[in-house]
């Protein structure tokens, strides 16, 4: 609805003339493929990132579950987030480390895998993570990169990344996972 608590929280775009037009709202939420619906939704303004609102899903997700999400949900601070919850994660590789991503670096698994070990990055602006939360994160994790052949709309091709190694156990295991097929279980 067109109220002034709504306009307040979630601001039309300025593009817009003032008093045409609705406001714009960020959303965010887990969809369960068993049925298609939602699960739980957060909502942000459309001037932030909804991978900002993302970390506030992370509550919701239990033990063994899987995140899938597109390239702007693969931060460090979400992958912590969600193996804090015992979870696991499957998205695109983001632009950022796909740029310095060296092929040839980490161990070998397969020869469309590696396992490699990434260190915390310094704070990112915009994180909802006081500083003290920020120094709590492991200070490196180690993520499964699995390379898949793929084109997508603009002829681009990517990989993806997992975050299913268990360094308890020494496991990495594929499961039954479609990477071929990009999915959207978070995005906006």
């Amino acid at each position: 609805m067109d109220t002034d608590e709504n306009q307040a929280a979630y601001p039309q775009p300025t593009s817009q003339k003032e008093g045409c037009g609705f406001p714009h709202m960020g959303i965010v939420g887990p969809v369960n493929p068993g049925h298609g619906g939602w699960e739980h939704v957060e909502t942000c303004p459309q001037s932030r990132p909804e991978s900002i609102a993302a970390a506030a899903l992370t509550r919701h997700l239990a033990e063994g579950d899987l995140l899938l999400g597109d390239r702007a949900f693969g931060s460090y601070e979400l992958i912590c987030r969600c193996r804090a919850q015992k979870a696991h994660v499957l998205m695109r590789l983001h632009q950022a480390r796909d740029r310095a991503l060296d092929w040839r670096k980490g161990e070998r698994i397969s020869p469309h895998e590696r396992l490699v070990t990434w260190k915390r990055p310094q704070q990112p602006a915009g994180t909802s993570m006081s500083r003290g939360e920020w120094e709590a994160l492991p200070e490196k994790i180690e993520v499964r990169l699995i390379k898949v052949s793929y084109g997508n709309r603009a002829k681009e091709k990517g990989g993806w990344f997992s975050s299913r190694h268990s360094p308890a156990t020494g496991n990495t295991t594929a499961s039954s996972w479609q990477t071929s097929t990009p999915a959207a279980g978070t995005s906006s």
